[in-house]
């Protein structure tokens, strides 16, 4: 483990840039994708690498709790809804099926893994007509 991933860990709400030396670029952009919102080798340090550098990680910090936030509302309503609500891939398969619809169609969430999206629809037409629906919406 290194030592800004505990870092970081402590301070997770507090935007980080990992300074690196030249042969840590790999570490620094693994950082990056993990925790850090930006890196900059020791060897291209400059006041306007770093200002550019803690302006983006400001930016892409806020737009972290942005998504964080729209992730968590979306949650609660898939959640709470006394719809049934499902995800699914093109091929039918279930990605998530929230709790109303699980009671609705009498199943348990270990039992997704075992069902297609078939077998929410008593005629595969009805399903057939969302989806032609939902693909004119989206154009």
């Amino acid at each position: 483990m290194h030592s800004y991933t505990v870092l970081f860990s402590q301070f997770s709400e507090i935007p980080c840039i990992v300074l690196t030396e030249l042969n840590d670029i790999e570490i620094a952009a693994d950082a990056a994708k993990k925790v850090a919102q930006d890196y900059i080798p020791k060897e291209n340090v400059s006041n306007e690498s770093v200002f550019r550098a803690i302006t983006y990680s400001i930016i892409r910090k806020q737009f972290e709790r942005e998504i964080r936030k729209s992730e968590e509302q979306y949650r609660q309503l898939f959640t709470r809804s006394k719809d049934a609500i499902y995800n699914s891939t093109p091929q039918r398969e279930f990605i998530d099926l929230n709790p109303a619809g699980l009671s609705l169609c009498g199943y348990k969430e270990e039992e997704l893994s075992n069902l297609s999206v078939r077998d929410l629809y008593l005629y595969e037409s009805d399903r057939n007509a969302l989806v032609e629906v939902l693909q004119k919406m989206v154009r």
